[in-house]
């Protein structure tokens, strides 16, 4: 009997179910560095076939590779040059004057950032076993295996998310030494970083809240009034540095704002149009067309850009936000009405268009002019209004709330799913045109990549496959110019003139052609198609599987009927890449592991909630600063996806993916700790 409670008491002194705190004198155990070092090393070696693609999507990646390349405040001002803030940009830029590439930066920033955390963690008192399992979770979350191929600043957002929190920790740690100054500002810096670096800042102040609710509880006899000037100054951190980048700014451009869609003129337009009460109301939709034919005779200013709002310019938008209205049901759409997502970006662009984009402050006065002469209506009865008590927010709040639920449920469900689906293609078009920009702006690591502009036959890393279709084609009326191959998504997999003469078809002129591939995936092989291109420019498009061979296949396009046949087709061998394989397998196994331990995750978590108190560990301070880091991500984006575009999108909840996992496994080990009996002189 003696001998099992010894055994009890080893295990448990192993496990320290505690959380006693390890005193910061305490050298790092070997078996955690050498587990961290491990685990980083083999996430280097998993991502090491990964590298930066180029998409061509002039609001976000495009964007983003441009800005760099003026390190942002460089060059002639254009309407497009303050749409985001310049933290990401600016990072870029850093690392491409070390030489550094983006995408192995990305990778070690991460792994850093994750290390630098579990070791905080380690000092709250989590056993080295859990701490190395902690870790793991972190640098292995599936997200971030193929996320960080594309330019976004939420890929930089999430490293210093976790950055910003264990500086955190260790000043909380820290917190009535006499030197814990150093690390009040150690935090204040990633927290700034973090600040900064997206638009959402909001959803940092619920951190910030939640540390100083600690703080207040934890800290007796007055001491929580300093833990509460620590806490504010991290928070005038990222003000200083907001507001220094509103100066540069301001000394560069003339405009005192972050963005042009952050700018108090273009607040107060969005404000005062939205204050307008629709008839009738239509969801998702901020300013529908038949409020602004009520708003454009009370405003000269918004009159000038009626001819933007209410004609082709504003159409074509509409168009793409109707892929998600549709998906939403909402009806009673005109051909002018805009999705919030995109009205915003629409709005501005009509500004520019109007002839008041070519300074930022004088744009947003214009703007802000707008907001005055709407307001004014508003206040002397010839408009209705309703209240609004933010821009940028559907004040309907009885029509989005009841959407609440669903969103966050599709929002958290974006936490059980893989983060891309799909592997992305390499866009050869994109590539063409602007790869040059991309591979400056990245470093990027063209072994990694095959383009035709670089003369790869083959690429080590990307495994494409090689295969080839060889027929002839001709028109009846015209010439067919070149057969393109593309995959079900439409990238161009290869493309081929005319140029083989076929005596047996056609003795007068060259119909024959060859066309080799480099197919990515098997997926694209499954779904190519093959595309005739006529030297008028239209194309006719048809399955390649729906084409069999030694046959002749016509295809009519108006009054010309199209003739191809194929006489070979070498179908590639796809074996796998290895590494891809090995990613796709961990990401099953952890998203399974995942959706087996959430549900019963939210009984244990309220279990701790109502039993910690009583047992308080300073490790609670850790698990709730990570738990409202991940919530808020949460509540935001699915308010976003209940009133105004969709927020389900990988993207957006990447800086939340790892937290969640991290603090989904500490509530579980936590749960455990509450029924240990305690031992204060146990030693971890």
């Amino acid at each position: 009997m003696r001998s099992l409670e010894e055994s009890v008491n080893k295990l448990r002194a192993s496990l320290c179910f505690d959380f006693k705190p390890v005193s910061p004198s305490t050298p790092v155990p070997n078996s955690l560095a050498l587990g961290l070092l491990l685990l980083i090393v083999c996430k280097l070696i998993l991502t090491s076939q990964e590298e930066m693609l180029a998409f061509n999507r002039p609001y976000d990646d495009l964007w983003q590779v441009r800005a760099a390349a003026r390190a942002y405040w460089g060059g002639a001002y254009e309407a497009t040059k303050l749409y985001h803030l310049p933290v990401f940009p600016l990072f870029m830029e850093l690392l491409r004057i070390i030489g550094m590439p983006l995408r192995l930066a990305f990778e070690i920033l991460y792994c850093g950032a994750a290390a630098l955390l579990i070791g905080a963690l380690w000092r709250f008192g989590v056993p080295v076993s859990l701490s190395i399992l902690a870790a793991a979770v972190l640098i292995f979350q599936p997200a971030s295996y193929q996320l960080p191929n594309k330019f976004g600043a939420e890929i930089l957002l999430t490293p210093l998310m976790m950055g910003a929190i264990a500086s955190s920790l260790w000043w909380w740690m820290l917190r009535d030494r006499p030197n814990s100054f150093k690390y009040v500002v150690f935090a204040g810096i990633w927290w700034a970083l973090a600040w900064n670096v997206r638009k959402e800042s909001i959803v940092i102040v619920p951190i910030f809240a939640v540390m100083l609710l600690f703080a207040v509880v934890s800290d007796r006899n007055g001491k929580w009034i300093k833990s509460a000037t620590a806490i504010a100054l991290m928070l005038c951190f990222c003000l200083a540095l907001e507001t220094t980048i509103k100066t540069v700014n301001w000394s560069r451009w003339g405009l005192f704002a972050t963005s042009v869609h952050t700018a108090p003129g273009f607040r107060s337009a969005i404000k005062s149009l939205q204050s307008i009460q629709p008839e009738p109301y239509l969801a998702f939709i901020p300013v529908p067309s038949e409020v602004r034919l009520r708003a454009y005779p009370v405003s000269p200013a918004f009159m000038e850009l009626k001819p933007y709002l209410e004609g082709d310019f504003v159409r074509k938008w509409a168009v793409k936000s109707r892929t998600f209205t549709d998906t939403k049901n909402v009806r009673g759409l005109s051909e002018h009405d805009v999705a919030a997502g995109w009205f915003y970006w629409v709005f501005y662009e009509a500004v520019v268009a109007s002839g008041h984009g070519s300074d930022p402050g004088e744009a947003d006065r214009f703007l802000a002019k707008i907001g005055e002469e709407v307001r004014g209506a508003l206040s002397d009865g010839r408009l209705p209004g309703r209240w609004v008590p933010m821009a940028m927010l559907d004040p309907s709040w009885s029509a989005w709330l009841p959407r609440l639920p669903e969103s966050l449920h599709r929002v958290g469900g974006t936490f059980l799913k893989p983060a891309v689906p799909e592997r992305p293609l390499i866009n050869l078009a994109v590539e063409e045109v602007y790869g040059e920009q991309f591979d400056v702006a990245a470093t990027r690591r063209l072994t990694h990549l095959v383009f035709p502009r670089f003369g790869k036959a083959e690429i080590s890393g990307w495994s494409f496959q090689q295969a080839e279709v060889v027929g002839w084609s001709y028109a009846s009326r015209g010439t067919v110019q070149a057969i393109e191959i593309l995959s079900g998504s439409g990238s161009l997999l290869g493309r081929s003139a005319l140029d083989i003469p076929r005596p047996d078809v056609d003795t007068s002129r060259s119909v024959g052609f060859r066309v080799p591939l480099d197919v990515p995936t098997e997926n694209d092989w499954l779904g190519a198609k093959v595309g005739i291109v006529l030297e008028d420019g239209r194309v006719v498009r048809k399955p390649l599987a729906e084409m069999p061979l030694a046959q002749i296949v016509s295809i009519p396009i108006g009054e010309t009927v199209v003739y191809i046949g194929l006489n070979h087709v070498l179908k590639p061998e796809f074996s796998g890449n290895v590494l891809w394989n090995i990613q796709a397998y961990l990401e099953s196994l952890y998203l399974t592991l995942l959706s087996w331990l959430l549900w019963p995750g939210f009984m244990i978590a309220l279990a701790v909630i109502i039993f910690a108190a009583r047992r308080s560990r300073d490790v609670d301070f850790a698990i709730a600063v990570i738990a409202v880091a991940v919530l808020t991500r949460i509540l935001f984006f699915s308010v976003i996806d209940a009133s105004a575009w969709p927020g389900d999108q990988p993207r957006y909840l990447y800086p939340a993916y790892p937290l969640f996992s991290l603090v989904l496994l500490l509530v579980y080990y936590r749960f455990v700790s509450l029924f240990a009996p305690l031992n204060k002189d146990e030693l971890c």
